[in-house]
């Protein structure tokens, strides 16, 4: 990264690549709304007919974490551009600017973002606590997934294979959710996940004779995802 401006010893703006950007650890800042993919993929066919002209407004807390920044501002445009082709990005010597505040408190960080975005409101949901956005996620999984595989949720802790308590499969959509943390997952990828993985459980069990009413009943149902266990759903998935 060039220093291009100073404006103070714990705040300044920066030139660096595309690609030297992209390379960077970074992450959504926690109170950040999760991007919308349908919005980045149109932003990433527009940057591919134009020169990329942007700001990116981030957060390093170098004192917890110096390696690490928080996108405050940008992170659509920031997914966008990781949907970008290789050759695209390393291809022509793009440049972008890097707005960086270190060291800076939630509560100033707050206020930055309010004061940012004061033409566009941002909906009090995104500046409440992020575990919320977490349990409306899974909420509407587990909700679509008892009515959708009714059969396959039971309501003791002491379930066999293929079934599943409902707390318990809350349980395991916290802890997959919270493996792609810094991907900011929506229901809809989470949901997509759970189902890449339903095909390889299916793979893996489907043509087998034993147990042979627990394979029938995933065959009726399409559901194969809980035939595997808590901690191989978790670090499978």
């Amino acid at each position: 990264m060039q220093l291009l401006h100073e404006y103070s010893p714990t705040h300044k703006l920066f030139k660096t690549t595309v690609a030297d950007f992209l390379a960077m650890p970074v992450k959504n800042w926690r109170y950040n709304r999760t991007p919308d993919k349908a919005r980045c993929r149109e932003i990433a066919a527009h940057l591919q007919s134009k020169p990329i002209e942007t700001v990116f407004y981030l957060a390093s807390q170098t004192q917890k974490d110096k390696d690490t920044y928080e996108i405050l501002d940008g992170i659509h445009r920031y997914t966008a551009l990781k949907m970008l082709p290789v050759d695209y990005i390393t291809g022509e010597i793009t440049y972008v600017l890097l707005n960086i505040r270190y060291d800076a408190t939630e509560g100033e960080l707050v206020d930055f973002f309010k004061s940012l975005n004061k033409s566009i409101p941002v909906p009090d949901l995104y500046l409440q606590n992020p575990d919320q956005v977490k349990r409306d996620i899974i909420q509407i999984i587990v909700d679509r997934w008892e009515f959708r595989y009714a059969q396959h949720f039971s309501v003791s802790f002491k379930f066999q294979r293929p079934n599943m308590n409902r707390t318990v499969f809350v349980n395991l959509l916290d802890d997959i959710y919270e493996k792609y943390s810094d991907n900011a997952l929506d229901a809809v990828e989470l949901e997509e996940k759970l189902m890449r993985y339903n095909e390889v459980v299916r793979q893996h069990f489907e043509g087998e004779t034993t147990p042979k009413t627990a394979i029938e009943k995933c065959t009726r149902s399409g559901l194969w995802l809980f035939m595997m266990g808590y901690d191989g759903l978790v670090e499978g998935i």
